[in-house]
């Protein structure tokens, strides 16, 4: 496949007015090009889409919203501009989805398969659409997993998970390195022909790895004589993509075009990530960049484990365990008293663990939240 560039604007930019130089949506998250709040969403200056005098530009050049180069650039987000999408809003953003002969390609992530796998997708999806089913991330699974047996688990967890109707095809891929695409863009190509439709649409959970996927598009297949269209905005922070996004594309072998579409996530507040939202630092931090290595600790009563500030994990009751953690590389892992998750200066004072001990909020212990209690 290859992919094609589409610019806003037209007409000569020299006699338009400011206003009207602003694109309709940023080509990095989709959100709405607005010039009003510096810290909203959207936000581009005007004069940051102005044809350079000497440039013999035309047109207005191409830009990102100021929110999406701060991302992307410097790993910074004000708090204005961080939007976390409910299940009700996916919904609203993505109902005429319902009416629509598409191909939907429902993503997960299969370091939290559970807060990623949407019985929302499937109810979106109409009676001509098929759904393909696509775990990311495989990359990253300990090597003596055999991606087989990963398979056949996950079209059972597909049947277990409420949606709506069975896939049309199953795929195990990692979007950042390339594993598993061309046989998922083959099947994509076939399942869209199939179902007579030229529109995938790509839904998922935030983070699950939906627009690393589409730039993995955009990279692998540079069209000739056009402009490369700019990628799309990827983050570690969750709902990075604001907005509905269309990437024409084209099967170089075919001809067969398609235009794949990229869609915001919902946010799953169960999801570990966001104790961090106030530092993307910590969040990149939380997530595995490297291929998963357990680690091995044998936990007796009145013990706990600690994954960095993030989780705590007590034993206070039965024989002992043993417990295999399976986290970032640049997380800790320890062990100490069960009753110290509740000493604040015992957190306070730690600083062996990564995330720090005094990121862990003190009532977690007693609401279940970031904590688990083994029997």
């Amino acid at each position: 496949m290859t992919g094609e560039s589409t610019s806003p604007g037209s007409g000569n930019a020299e006699h338009q007015e400011p206003q009207a130089l602003l694109p309709t949506l940023c080509p990095g998250c989709g959100a709405s090009i607005q010039s009003a709040d510096p810290e909203g969403p959207g936000y581009l200056p005007t004069r940051a889409l102005e044809p350079k005098k000497h440039s013999g530009e035309k047109t207005p050049p191409q830009r990102v919203c100021q929110r999406c180069f701060q991302l992307t650039h410097y790993s910074k987000m004000s708090q204005k501009g961080l939007r976390l999408m409910s299940p009700e809003q996916f919904r609203e953003v993505l109902a005429p989805v319902a009416s629509k002969r598409a191909t939907i390609v429902c993503m997960l992530d299969i370091l939290d398969l559970s807060n990623s796998m949407l019985k929302e997708v499937s109810q979106l999806a109409s009676a001509q659409s098929r759904i393909l089913v696509v775990l990311n991330k495989v990359d990253l699974l300990p090597s003596s997993v055999k991606l087989g047996h990963v398979t056949q688990w996950l079209w059972k967890q597909c049947a277990l998970s409420g949606m709506r109707r069975r896939p049309s095809g199953v795929h195990l891929i990692s979007a950042e390195k390339g594993l598993g695409i061309r046989g998922f863009i083959e099947d994509l190509t076939r399942t869209s022909r199939e179902a007579r439709t030229d529109h995938v649409y790509v839904m998922g959970a935030a983070n699950v790895g939906k627009s690393t996927l589409l730039n993995r598009f955009l990279r692998g297949h540079p069209v000739k004589n056009l402009k490369t269209t700019r990628e799309l905005t990827t983050s570690a922070v969750p709902g990075t993509t604001l907005g509905m996004l269309q990437l024409p594309l084209k099967n170089a072998a075919t001809g067969e075009r398609i235009v794949v579409v990229d869609t915001p996530g919902i946010v799953e507040p169960r999801r570990v990530n966001l104790l961090c939202l106030n530092d993307i630092a910590e969040m990149k931090g939380i997530l595995p960049k490297r291929r998963l290595q357990g680690v091995t600790y044998r936990l007796e009563l009145g013990k706990s484990m600690w994954l960095g500030g993030l989780v705590n994990i007590a034993l206070v009751e039965g024989k002992p365990w043993f417990f295999t953690a399976y986290v970032s590389e640049r997380v800790t892992v320890h062990v100490s008293d069960a009753d110290k998750a509740l000493n604040e200066a015992y957190r306070a004072q730690s600083c062996e663990s990564w995330p720090p001990l005094a990121r862990w909020p003190a009532h977690a212990a007693r609401d279940g939240r970031a904590s688990s209690h083994a029997h």
